[in-house]
C-alpha cells in the first residue's frame, strides 16, 4: 500500500492532469538533527533531558511552478532519532534513572507550499511551508536501559512505533542552477506511543534538516 501510495502521487505529476504546466522533477538527500520533546506526565515521572541526534534522509520531490507561487510534494526515507533521560518513581521505590531510545525509520510524505521571494537570472530564493504525513516502517523502535530497579510490569506494555504520525514544516530554500538547498524545521503534531504501563507522558519528534535536491527535469 505504501508503494502504490508513493508511485501514485508521482505518475500523477506525469499525467496529463499537470501535462500544461512547468513541472520540475528532482532527487534529494539531507542531514537532519532531532530530538523527542516531552510533556505532560505523569506524577511518578519528572527530571527528564532531551538530547539531539543526527539522522538523514533521501527520496524525491517534485514541484508544479504557478507563477510566484508552487506547490512541492516529496516522498523520502527519513531516519529520526531520539535520547531522553527520565527519573522514573514506580509505587513505594526510589526514582529510577532510565535512558529512552527512539528510532524512527518513516516514508514521509510533505505537501508543501511555496513562495518566490528573490528570482536572479542563476539564482532564486523562496520560502515554503505546508503539513507532512510521516508512515512508520517496521524498523521503527522505542528501547529502555538502565532499568534495574524497575518493575518488570513497567516495560510489560512497550511496543515499537506504527502507523501514521502527523507532522508541520517552515523553511527557507535557495535554487542555483539545477540544484536547490534549502533549510527547515518539523514540528511533530502526533504523539509517538511510549507503551510503559503506569507511566504517561506526551511525546513528540521535531526536528531541524538541511538538505540538497538536484533537478533532473
Amino acid at each position: 500500500m505504501k508503494k502504490l501510495f508513493i508511485v501514485a502521487i508521482f505518475s500523477l505529476l506525469g499525467s496529463g492532469a499537470f501535462a500544461q504546466l512547468p513541472v520540475n522533477l528532482g532527487l534529494k538527500l539531507g542531514w537532519n538533527s532531532s530530538k523527542v520533546s516531552t510533556s505532560t506526565l505523569s506524577t511518578n515521572l519528572s527530571d527528564y533531558s532531551p538530547l539531539n541526534n543526527n539522522g538523514y534522509l533521501v527520496g524525491v520531490f517534485g514541484r508544479i511552478n504557478l507563477k510566484n507561487f508552487f506547490i512541492q510534494p516529496e516522498v523520502y526515507y527519513s531516519l529520526k532519532k531520539g535520547e531522553t533521560d527520565f527519573d522514573i518513581t514506580p509505587k513505594e521505590s526510589n526514582p529510577v534513572k532510565v535512558t529512552q531510545k527512539v528510532d524512527l525509520k518513516t516514508f514521509d510524505i510533505p505537501v508543501l507550499l511555496g513562495y518566490r521571494l528573490l528570482d536572479l537570472k542563476l539564482a532564486s530564493m523562496y520560502a515554503f511551508t505546508g503539513p507532512v504525513m510521516s508512515i512508520n516502517t517496521e524498523g521503527s523502535s522505542i528501547s529502555f536501559s538502565n532499568t534495574d530497579g524497575l518493575a518488570d510490569d513497567v516495560l510489560a506494555g512497550l511496543k515499537d512505533p506504527s502507523g501514521v504520525n502527523w507532522a508541520y514544516q517552515l523553511g527557507l530554500g535557495f535554487n542555483v542552477a539545477l540544484f536547490t538547498i534549502d533549510a527547515r524545521y518539523e514540528w511533530g503534531l502526533s504523539n509517538i506511543e511510549n507503551g510503559l504501563t503506569n507511566v504517561s507522558f506526551d511525546q513528540k519528534s521535531d526536528m531541524f534538516t538541511l538538505s540538497l535536491g538536484w533537478r533532473f527535469l
